[in-house]
């Protein structure tokens, strides 16, 4: 699937904006933000949610190596 082609029915989550595509993503036209386009997937999460996921992925990082460690330390 090409994100490109589906430009028309999404929006920017925080402004509603329309994006544009760009290299590594999209783009917003009115307030610049920038959203990922991961394995054909926009991630369009607004600004305000990104804090959140950064720490939930630090906090499955850290106990994904935390896992790793004991799994290593038993065998």
């Amino acid at each position: 699937m090409k994100v490109g082609k589906y430009l028309h029915f999404i929006c920017c989550p925080d402004c509603k904006g329309k994006l544009i595509l760009k290299d590594n993503g999209l783009s917003c036209k009115l307030c610049k933000n920038e959203y990922p386009i991961i394995e054909n997937i926009p991630v369009l999460l607004p600004k305000s949610m990104m804090s959140d996921v950064k720490l939930s992925q630090q906090k499955w990082d850290l106990d994904y190596r935390i896992k790793i460690k004991k799994k290593y330390k038993q065998n």
